[in-house]
């Protein structure tokens, strides 16, 4: 068996059902209502686009959109789903692709799995890419979370580089981005349990973090909870 189907595999293990992973983005429905409002053309790019899950859900809101992804069986099985998928390099893929083209670009789960230097690179790409006022979401795990941090992010061997939200900002701005901030998401069970609780502290706080950047200030729309 292949590297490709290996990780494949994986992911269905430990990733989750396709139902109750498209069932986990409803986190995003407000970003998805911001884009559907603001803009007439609804584009999307996902780079790192696994099995398309999110790519299913943006299609069923009425984005046209472009998958990115290197992983052979991975694209097979979006092509089986009728996604559009490319697959290949991302940064390669990114650098031919055209300016401002859209409304909507995201990484999820993608770029703990990158060299800074290679990251720092992409952020430039979809800083190019991005339309006036459009919104980069990016999802990684939460360092902050000490099972996170101390074991889950070891389950996943490709995993390589560990993400300090206030660094990620940093290279958000640096790249570009007039407006960059992130949000604790996917708390744990404990999440409403005393405080002064260990357990609370070990399984409560979120196990992932979400960026949403913009060439436009959206600090307004990106103070309220439903993001």
């Amino acid at each position: 068996m292949d590297d490709d189907q290996l990780y494949f595999n994986f992911e269905n293990r430990f990733r989750g059902n396709r139902e109750d992973v498209i069932n986990s983005f409803k986190v995003y429905d407000g970003s998805i209502a911001y884009c559907k409002n603001k803009f007439n053309t609804l584009n999307a790019l996902d780079i790192g686009c696994g099995r398309g899950e999110w790519i299913e859900k943006l299609s069923s809101s009425g984005f046209n959109c472009l998958g990115i992804e290197v992983n052979e069986s991975m694209v097979e099985s979006c092509m089986e789903y009728g996604l559009n998928i490319l697959q290949g390099d991302a940064l390669n893929i990114l650098k031919s692709l055209p300016d401002n083209k859209y409304s909507l670009i995201s990484i999820f789960h993608v770029i703990e799995h990158l060299e800074k230097g290679y990251l720092d690179k992409i952020l430039v790409e979809c800083n190019r890419l991005i339309a006036q006022g459009g919104l980069f979401l990016i999802e990684t795990p939460s360092i902050d979370n000490i099972l996170v941090s101390s074991k889950t992010f070891y389950l996943d061997s490709t995993h390589i580089n560990k993400i300090n939200p206030d660094n990620l900002i940093y290279s958000l701005q640096n790249s570009g981005f007039n407006f960059a901030k992130y949000y604790y998401i996917n708390s744990g069970p404990l999440l409403n349990a005393n405080p002064l609780n260990l357990t609370r502290v070990l399984n409560g706080i979120a196990q992932d973090i979400c960026f949403i950047a913009s060439n436009s200030n959206l600090q307004k729309e990106c103070d309220s909870r439903e993001y």
